[in-house]
């Protein structure tokens, strides 16, 4: 439960000081965490944020960098705001 993920995650984040990183097996299916992120093109992107929007969710937090290079996250953000953000104005 919660309880479990959380002691996981710290336990991880403890192991990070001491330069051991023990990686964890997700306890949720691939196919569920690749629907929830918002990872894809800038068209499924905007798919999946419109399920939000038509339930009136307008602010979201989003992270393009996961260990990703600068450039590339760089491409990423100027993709989004142009490809994606005009579909929702």
């Amino acid at each position: 439960g919660v309880r479990a993920a959380n002691n996981a995650f710290y336990a991880a984040l403890n192991q990070m000081f001491v330069g051991n990183i023990t990686p964890m097996e997700p306890d949720i299916p691939l196919e569920d965490i690749e629907r929830n992120l918002m990872i894809g093109s800038p068209e499924e992107i905007a798919d999946k944020l419109g399920l939000y929007y038509e339930q009136s969710i307008d602010e979201m937090q989003l992270n393009f960098s996961f260990g990703t290079p600068h450039g590339e996250i760089m491409n990423s953000i100027e993709d989004f705001m142009t490809r994606v953000v005009p579909q929702f104005r």
